[in-house]
């Protein structure tokens, strides 16, 4: 398994693993903080995308989410995380 992290300051974070074993290519996307809408008392989530990409780059999955949840490469790699978690459980065919 390669892992490549990119956390940018105020801006979106990427997280790519790939995947030696069913040679796919994970890539997560998220940002912290940001508020649902343009309106002044909007509530303030946490966003993340999954793409999973095949051995060819063609996208196989996608799915985002926001969350109450803060959200790092440790809680969507940890393993038992709600937001690791709830993307697992959508991912499997």
């Amino acid at each position: 398994m390669h892992v490549n992290v990119s956390m940018g300051r105020g801006a979106e974070n990427t997280l790519n693993i790939l995947s030696g074993r069913d040679h796919r290519h994970y890539h997560y996307r998220w940002l912290n903080d940001v508020s649902l809408t343009a309106e002044k008392d909007s509530p303030v989530v946490c966003w993340v995308e999954l793409q999973i990409l095949d051995d060819k780059g063609k996208i196989a999955y996608r799915n985002c989410r926001v969350t109450s949840h803060h959200i790092s490469e440790q809680t969507l790699v940890g393993g038992s995380d709600a937001v690791h978690a709830a993307g697992a459980a959508s991912a499997r065919p």
